[in-house]
């Protein structure tokens, strides 16, 4: 289960602010008043967990859900969607565009989401090198897809949304919890390494 620690001796996860019972699928503690929702049934019940939809949603703190399977399923057939659709228009380009797109983008984004998550791992308190190493993994994946496409014959603006689909899908496949910031990050590293890939493969 996402972010919870488990109990052995209990056999119940700790959530920050309180404990579940998977066997019974509630908390064993009511929830603060605050969090009630009159305007469904189920918004009455406050050892609820998820609203009764474990499989869909997850609640890291015990106070709220979120429908983190549900944004990493629609994340994962945006990314098949893209990887057809951009297949399909470069039907007829020559594979060492392509190539050499994808090559500069994976390099690009590497690099640049490396870096950006070195940071935040040291402003947390960690360290910059396991930041880097995590970064530069994902960075490296969505910038060899985005320098694919932007070396395809999509004009500027199906290359911007297919930028912004894989580095938005890339996010929500690696990510527990959603960030705002870190997916405006993860959308602009897509994007630089788009636009690089587009300008190396010129040079092909």
């Amino acid at each position: 289960m996402v972010s919870y620690y488990y109990d052995k001796e209990t056999g119940l996860y700790y959530l920050t602010t309180r404990y579940y019972d998977p066997e019974v699928g509630r908390f064993i503690s009511a929830d603060d008043p605050k969090y009630l929702d009159f305007q469904v049934v189920y918004g009455y019940n406050r050892y609820a967990y998820c609203n009764n939809n474990p499989v869909m949603g997850y609640d890291p703190e015990g106070t709220w859900w979120n429908w983190g399977n549900f944004w990493k399923i629609v994340a994962s057939v945006a990314v098949i969607a893209v990887a057809v659709a951009a297949s399909v228009c470069t039907a007829g380009t020559a594979a060492g565009v392509i190539v050499a797109g994808a090559a500069i983008g994976a390099a690009v984004g590497g690099v640049t989401n490396g870096v950006v998550e070195g940071v935040k791992a040291v402003e947390n308190g960690g360290n910059f090198w396991d930041g880097f190493a995590d970064g530069m993994v994902t960075g490296t994946v969505s910038g060899a897809i985005s320098g694919a496409v932007a070396a395809s014959p999509l004009n500027m603006f199906g290359q911007a949304l297919a930028n912004m689909a894989i580095s938005g899908a890339m996010y929500a496949l690696t990510t527990d919890d959603f960030n705002p910031e870190d997916f405006a990050t993860s959308i602009m590293v897509g994007g630089f390494s788009g636009l690089a890939g587009r300008n190396g493969s010129l040079f092909v």
